[in-house]
């Protein structure tokens, strides 16, 4: 397995892509990503651990993803089975996977709570307001941008890990890495691909949020998109 460089246009394709999967079997797609929102929720719905269980659980959902994809272009039907077809697979290093995700992600929000992120929203959770937001936001000035930014870092580190470790079972260590790497050498690519997708999401809440129907299959089929294009298997 090698990584390759590939073009900016590539976070459109993978999106194109995408979308002719979700069209050929629409309605087990559907049923799949439904499954997967309705058990994260379940799973948020626990009180105290709840939400980390939730985060945990998620590149084994993701691995499911792939496996259905690849499922799928060997003429395979798409089931709500694959839901956990990752974790079948690979489940205990999917896990720590997610695991290293969650504490990065609480690293970030910990440093800017340190540095007064949080209290300076305060005002907005008593009192939400356009006005409340405008000053919430203005408040912490840079240190908003900067949150962002590092968590979008952080997903675009853990993209790949999914279809890896679905396309070659390895400790997550491993599988981390191989993602890093990928980021590193198409980011831009990446940026592209998040930048469309953003914009996709926002289409698709209008009207009634019908749209997403569409855009979270596709979200899901495009962690296996990207990874066949930026990963080949010719070369160990």
């Amino acid at each position: 397995m090698r990584v390759i460089d590939v073009s900016a246009t590539s976070g459109f394709k993978w999106i194109a892509e995408a979308f002719v999967m979700f069209r050929a079997q629409p309605l087990a797609w559907i049923s799949l990503t439904s499954g997967w929102l309705l058990a994260s929720l379940l799973m948020l719905l626990v009180p105290l651990v709840g939400a980390p269980l939730m985060s945990v659980a998620q590149p084994g959902f993701f691995a499911g993803f792939v496996i259905a994809c690849r499922d799928q272009e060997m003429g395979k039907p798409v089931s709500t089975s694959h839901l956990l077809a990752g974790f079948r697979l690979n489940g205990r290093p999917l896990i720590h996977v997610g695991s290293v995700s969650l504490l990065a992600e609480s690293a970030v929000a910990l440093t800017i709570g340190m540095l007064g992120f949080f209290d300076a929203l305060k005002g907005f959770n008593q009192t939400p307001s356009v006005e409340a937001l405008s000053a919430a936001v203005s408040s912490v000035g840079g240190l908003w941008f900067v949150a962002v930014v590092a968590m979008l870092l952080i997903k675009g580190v853990f993209w790949f890990t999914a279809g890896i470790m679905a396309h070659e079972p390895m400790p997550a260590p491993h599988a981390i890495r191989w993602s890093f790497f990928a980021l590193v050498a198409n980011f831009i690519p990446l940026a592209v691909f998040g930048a469309l997708m953003m914009g996709l999401f926002f289409v698709a809440l209008v009207p009634w949020g019908l749209g997403l129907l569409v855009f979270v299959p596709i979200y899901a089929i495009c962690h296996y998109t990207s990874f066949k294009s930026v990963f080949r298997a010719d070369a160990g």
